[in-house]
């Protein structure tokens, strides 16, 4: 029987770069696995569903998608299709925490890096932006986009060596 009113179990972050076509063959592999008596994948399924003897392709969709952290495979292909990126994380590095604008060139993330909250950094956070798929072909927009983190890191670098005593070990 399943355990479908459970909470949802996330074990793992959805990478930026997402694949719907690779996470079907996740699903597909977990299934033979669970087909072949694998012990790993029963207990993988058995944070899920009750009895895993029989169960579906759909079924198995359905733990890999919790795995994720969503409630149902339609959901994850939603968010995979989705241009919100929140929730996912970049370079392995990387957790996109919240969208904090959008603009001509892209949309900005304030980003969780994982790197720095290991070290124990007061602030570990920075800003990530992305180009819309309209501009990332387009060579005037790149260098738009280039010119605009060299203004911001001259502004950083001055703001840093104004009003940090410690010049650049403090982040913003």
């Amino acid at each position: 029987m399943s355990n479908s009113n459970s909470a949802v179990r996330t074990t793992k972050i959805l990478p930026l770069n997402a694949n719907l076509e690779h996470l079907k063959g996740q699903a597909k592999a977990l299934h033979k696995s669970l087909q072949d008596g694998d012990e790993t994948a029963r207990t993988r399924a058995n944070s899920f569903f009750d009895n895993t003897a029989n169960l579906t392709l759909t079924q198995v969709q359905l733990i890999v998608a919790r795995e994720y952290g969503f409630l149902s495979w339609g959901t994850m292909r939603e968010e995979i299709n989705s241009e919100d990126h929140t929730g996912r994380l970049l370079k392995n590095r990387f957790v996109l925490e919240q969208k904090i604008g959008s603009g001509g060139l892209g949309h900005v993330y304030r980003a969780l890096d994982l790197r720095q909250q290991e070290k124990e950094v007061p602030n570990p956070y920075i800003v990530i932006k992305f180009l819309n798929k309209d501009f990332s072909a387009d060579f005037s927009a790149t260098i738009d986009f280039l010119k605009q983190n060299v203004i911001k890191t001259r502004l950083v670098a001055n703001l840093r060596a104004k009003h940090s005593p410690r010049g650049w070990s403090q982040r913003l």
